[in-house]
Order: C-alpha cells, then structure tokens, then sequence
C-alpha cells in the first residue's frame, strides 16, 4: 500500500473544524464535537491529526474515556499526557493542569466522550476548558450529539460541531487511489462500497484483500470477477 492513512471528506470536515477552532476570536467557546456511526474513521482521524501537530514536550493530550472511568482517572490520564506526575488530591490535579496549560497551551482530545455523559461528569471537561480556555475535541458515537444536548452549560461551549458520514463510492474511490498501488475498477469500488455499508475499517481490509489478490495474479487492475476468485483473462 501507498498509505495507511488516506484523506476522505470526512478528514476534510474535521481539519477546517480544528482550523476554525484554532483561528477562533476569544470571545468564542473552544469546544468541538466530532460525532458519527462506528468505523467512519473518527478516532484514525484524531490520531493522525495529533501525531503531525504536536510531539515531545508539546505532544497533544489524548485520552480514551470508558465506562468505568471516573472524574479523577479522567484528569490523572490528561495529566499523564502532558507529562506530570498527578499529585494527592483531585483538586490538585486540576490545579496541575491548569497551571500546565495556561503555561504551554495546546488542544486536549477526548475519545468516547458518551462514556462521560453521566452524572455530570463531562462538565468536568468544562472545567478544564474555563480554567485554561484551550481547545477540547471531543470524540463520540452516533447519538453523542443528543447526549450532549442535556448539559446545556457544556453544549453551549461547543463552537464546532463535525459529523462524520458513512463513506460513499466519491470516498472509495479517493481512498483507492491515495492508499492502493493497483487500480481498482468501478464494479469493485462499488461492490466494496456496498459490502463494507461505508465503513472505513471493512473499506480498507477489502483494499488489503485486492492488492493481495493483485500481486498474486500479477494484474494490473483489479475487476469484481477477480477479487472474487475468477480471472478476466
């Protein structure tokens, strides 16, 4: 393969997102919402994204919430990220990362933010961006959007929102051309589009299935007949 990272429309949505993010006058909030079904390569994303932007001391933070995580472990873990040693106290922690941010200011990225939305523990990440006023992405599933919705103090701190769609054959087809090092024709994309229901992750294991496919049977492109098993020729 060319690439194991390729750029979609979806890739496009959320680099403007960050940019106007980043570019936003201070009067305006600094939170986003990327939000989307599984395997639209919201997370692939966000970490491509982090790694180019930010390394070693100025390395961007970036947590994976799950379901049995709690307020302290949330804020240990973006400590941890930053580089610091979380100290006794919940409080201090906080104290910790505000003082580190206001000091070295950079975006923080959440993943699976709807494993928050209980109890109010998300506002916790209101906090940290009222304390700091640094950019916070938050990352979630289909319906993190609505979720969101029910802590009005949060949601309104949210300048940029970013849904991520399922892939169309436009996608399949930019995709194939960024990553693949053999031609896939149009029957293939459209069977692939179809059986992958515009996932990225299904898209991409069928990518890795025809250039297998091509280099065994020396073929310059790749039809539906031989990604299935027979031969044009």
């Amino acid at each position: 393969m060319k690439s194991v990272f390729a750029v979609t429309k979806n890739v496009k949505k959320f680099l403007a997102g960050v940019d106007n993010l980043m570019r936003r006058q201070k009067t305006i909030p600094g939170m986003m919402l990327v939000f989307g079904e599984p395997g639209t390569g919201k997370t692939r994303t966000a970490l491509w994204w982090k790694v180019q932007n930010g390394n070693g001391e100025n390395r961007i933070p970036y947590v994976r919430a799950t379901r049995v995580m709690t307020p302290r472990a949330l804020l240990e873990q973006i400590l941890y990220e930053l580089g610091e040693t979380p100290m006794w106290k919940t409080s201090q922690i906080l104290q910790q990362i505000k003082e580190h941010l206001l000091s070295n200011p950079r975006p923080i990225v959440v993943d699976e933010v709807d494993y928050l939305c209980r109890d109010g523990f998300v506002e916790v990440l209101r906090d940290i961006h009222d304390l700091t006023d640094v950019p916070i992405i938050m990352i979630g599933m289909a319906e993190a959007d609505k979720k969101l919705m029910r802590f009005r103090h949060l949601y309104d701190r949210i300048s940029v929102i970013v849904p991520f769609k399922l892939l169309d054959l436009e996608d399949v087809k930019s995709l194939s051309s960024q990553m693949l090092d053999v031609a896939l024709e149009e029957d293939l994309l459209k069977y692939i589009v179809e059986k992958s229901r515009g996932k990225l992750r299904r898209i991409v294991t069928m990518f890795y299935k025809a250039e297998r496919i091509a280099k065994a049977s020396k073929a310059k492109k790749v039809s539906l007949k031989i990604f299935q098993g027979g031969s044009d020729e």
